[in-house]
């Protein structure tokens, strides 16, 4: 109905895997129950849509429970199975084709971001917390309601809380 269609527009990417977990858990769920090809089939459609829709959530998902299934199914002899799991790297090709076109830019920024940095400086809890006081009382942040200076009061009221107790 056209109802929906002013709803539509704020239905985003995120909202999609959050509906899509479900399903997601009963594949999962249900593959190491009976072991039967479907349900495993299931699985990687769906764990290749929530990649696609949201990686954030998808790619520990799949992080977690992909050395699940490979166990159990080597440890109950269906290794055959485990083929089914191709489907994942069909769901994934835009992904992968973007990394081919774009001179694997994908996996040199996931290495970038994984390996040791040497030229940052250390992160104690001193320059945390400071940082979080300066957020608190001088970022853009307690203009948000209006320039409303009731942030800047509740905040100093739980910081001198959080101190003075």
């Amino acid at each position: 109905s056209l109802s929906y269609v002013f709803q539509a527009s704020a239905f985003i990417n995120p909202h999609g895997a959050m509906l899509t977990i479900i399903i997601f858990f009963y594949a999962f769920v249900r593959y190491i129950q009976t072991y039967k090809l479907r349900y495993l089939l299931l699985y990687a459609v769906v764990i290749a849509a929530i990649i696609q829709f949201e990686v954030a959530v998808g790619g520990p998902l799949l992080l977690l429970s992909l050395p699940v299934i490979v166990f159990k199914s080597i440890h109950k002899k269906k290794k055959k199975n485990l083929l089914a799991l191709l489907i994942i790297l069909l769901g994934l090709s835009n992904y992968i084709l973007f990394d081919l076109r774009h001179d694997f830019l994908l996996v040199k920024k996931a290495i970038e971001y994984i390996s040791i940095k040497n030229y940052t400086t250390p992160y104690t809890y001193s320059t945390w917390i400071q940082d979080r006081i300066t957020f608190m009382l001088f970022k853009i942040d307690f203009l948000r309601n209006g320039g409303a200076y009731y942030n800047i009061i509740l905040s100093l009221l739980f910081l001198s809380l959080f101190l003075f107790r």
